[in-house]
């Protein structure tokens, strides 16, 4: 989980610097300075690499969040590749109206991202990562017969983590890899949270696993 954030937080970083290069270098162009060009091109490469790749480097956001941000991605480097080949585009044969359509498409791409990321910020996804329908649960009190299928070892095959629960009086702890285990509040009868960590853990007897939604990430752990 740790090494996803790492590589979301890189790809963030390449992305945002390849934007800030492409503003740069169109401001040098402006202003007729060397190498400005040159500048847009390093800008928009690290933009198309980082929209390219960013789909296989954001699974710990949840659904909707992993939405957003490759429309955003794509949206922009879209309207950065169209904008910058105008001139290459209408000499290969596109005609205005292709052009007016491509980069209409581009637009409405960053339009729909930013229309997905107020949903997130007032529906409080973009704070907690927790999706909605898990924030204002009351807790409940479950007895051990409750929570009798719950208990044993959860793993993912795509993280070097796995999550053992056990109970006692109804009551479940959780330990993950290497870390101190912790008690689970239940706010559902096959639903717990754990608010200190900002996690919620949905079981599914059907499945055999876990789902858990942490920092906007979604996981799903079967049981062994």
């Amino acid at each position: 989980m740790k090494q996803l954030r790492t590589l979301n937080l890189a790809l963030q970083v390449a992305f945002w610097t390849g934007f800030f290069l492409c503003i740069l270098g169109l401001y040098f162009t402006m202003l007729h300075w060397p190498f400005a060009s040159n500048i847009r091109s390093i800008g928009y490469a690290l933009i198309a690499v980082s929209a390219a790749i960013s789909p296989f480097l954001l699974k710990f956001q949840t659904k909707i969040a992993r939405i957003q941000l490759t429309l955003l991605y794509w949206g922009i480097a879209l309207t950065f590749g169209i904008l910058e080949f105008k001139r290459t585009l209408r000499l290969n044969g596109v005609s205005h109206v292709a052009y007016k359509i491509m980069l209409e498409f581009a637009l409405l791409m960053l339009l729909s991202s930013a229309a997905l990321y107020l949903y997130l910020l007032f529906t409080g996804q973009k704070k907690s990562g927790i999706p909605s329908r898990f924030l204002k649960l009351p807790p409940l009190e479950l007895t051990d017969a409750d929570v009798e299928n719950y208990p044993g070892l959860y793993i993912n095959k795509d993280l070097p983590l796995n999550i053992s629960i056990s109970k006692n009086m109804g009551q479940l702890t959780a330990q993950a890899t290497d870390q101190q285990p912790f008690p689970l509040q239940a706010i559902g009868a096959a639903v717990f949270r754990h608010e200190a960590a900002g996690l919620v853990m949905e079981f599914s007897t059907v499945k055999r696993g876990i789902t858990l939604y942490q920092h906007g990430g979604v996981f799903w752990f079967e049981k062994v």
